[in-house]
């Protein structure tokens, strides 16, 4: 899983913590009860907010608008432009973070008693990171009975959602192999 979801890093080369900055998920904690600052700012395809071509942003009313999932730099700008902007906690909520890409609304799952907590500990930390997968896991015994059985589809639509779990499964499918054949 750790392979897959951050191609195996927890920071990218500049020292900063992988993220990807899901602009539906920013909508739903905080967009909804602040629409015309989100629109001014912020786009989505409502008929499919999940796929991340349609998440966009940009600076004022004037600026062309930019993919955010463009690579680090543009997660990154996305996701500090609507923390400044809009709303700090609202912005790490809507973040996967690091390796394990563990979305910040999951904090309190994983044993964090807010967001702020959970992104510190995964900004400054591989450690907290893996720990957080695994604490992600055990929380929830459909992943870990999956985990167990070998049961990637499973893993992958609990661990991802439905939309990509064959993807994610067959790329966790391949993950294995090699790792098995070393």
């Amino acid at each position: 899983v750790l392979a897959i979801e951050s191609g195996g890093r927890a920071f990218g080369s500049g020292g900063r913590m992988i993220i990807r900055f899901e602009i539906h998920v920013f909508y739903n904690l905080w967009g909804k009860t602040n629409q015309q600052l989100f629109d001014r700012y912020f786009r989505v395809d409502p008929a499919t907010p999940w796929r991340g071509e349609s998440h966009q942003w940009r600076l004022d009313e004037q600026s062309e608008w930019k993919a955010v999932h463009s690579g680090q730099q543009g997660e990154w700008e996305a996701f500090g432009f609507a923390r400044v902007k809009c709303s700090d906690s609202g912005a790490k909520l809507a973040i996967s973070m690091g390796a394990p890409q563990i979305m910040g609304f999951n904090h309190a799952r994983i044993g964090y008693g807010d967001v702020d907590a959970m992104y510190d500990a995964f900004e400054n930390s591989e450690r907290a990171q893996i720990l957080g997968f695994f604490d992600f896991v055990r929380t929830d015994p459909r992943l870990l009975d999956a985990a167990r059985s070998e049961d990637l589809l499973t893993f992958a639509t609990y661990y991802n959602g439905i939309t990509i779990a064959e993807t994610y499964a067959k790329l966790m499918r391949d993950s294995l192999a090699e790792i098995r054949a070393i």
